[in-house]
């Protein structure tokens, strides 16, 4: 519903984890991963009683997050439901940590070169929303502040970027 061309869908590599029990089990199987696999990708999650293990995103958009090179590391999972946990990200893992990643920088990487500038916007469809406008020197965080890793890894980049992002109404911005 947010207008994205199929090009954009495919540039970021949207999905779909369907409600269906057992879709990414099954999936994961056929490509020749095994639960273990999937408990250490935050794919599968054990519940309380660490008995049973369920799939980590069932019924919602899926974002697969990529590292500088474009390798997927990690995903992030929009509700297709009115689950109160709107967004969900893979939790931490030893590949994946939010506070050290930024959506989107392996399709930015050439545009900010070239154009020597940086854009850091707040979520994962306003960097698509960017990208589709011809803003294609955007990234973003992912569901965190800036910080001093992010920073240090954009300086690789340029000196020049734009952080549009907004302030409470009553915080002091010095």
């Amino acid at each position: 519903g947010r207008g994205f061309a199929t090009a954009t869908i495919e540039k970021f590599g949207l999905g779909l984890a369907v409600e269906a029990a057992g879709s990414i089990r099954a999936a994961a199987k056929n490509a020749g991963f095994d639960d273990a696999a999937l408990l250490a990708a935050d794919l599968l999650r054990t519940d309380e009683s660490g008995e049973r293990s369920y799939e980590t995103f069932r019924d919602r958009l899926i974002f697969p997050i990529r590292d500088a090179s474009g390798r997927t590391i990690a995903f992030g999972g929009r509700t297709l439901t009115d689950d109160k946990a709107k967004y969900l990200n893979t939790r931490q893992t030893a590949l994946f940590d939010k506070g050290r990643t930024l959506y989107g920088l392996d399709v930015a990487r050439e545009a900010i070169v070239t154009s020597k500038r940086i854009v850091i916007v707040e979520g994962y469809t306003d960097c698509m929303a960017c990208h589709q406008a011809g803003l294609t020197e955007t990234v973003a965080t992912l569901g965190t502040a800036m910080t001093e890793f992010h920073v240090e890894q954009l300086r690789r980049f340029t000196d020049d970027v734009v952080l549009p992002f907004r302030t409470a109404p009553n915080a002091h911005v010095p």
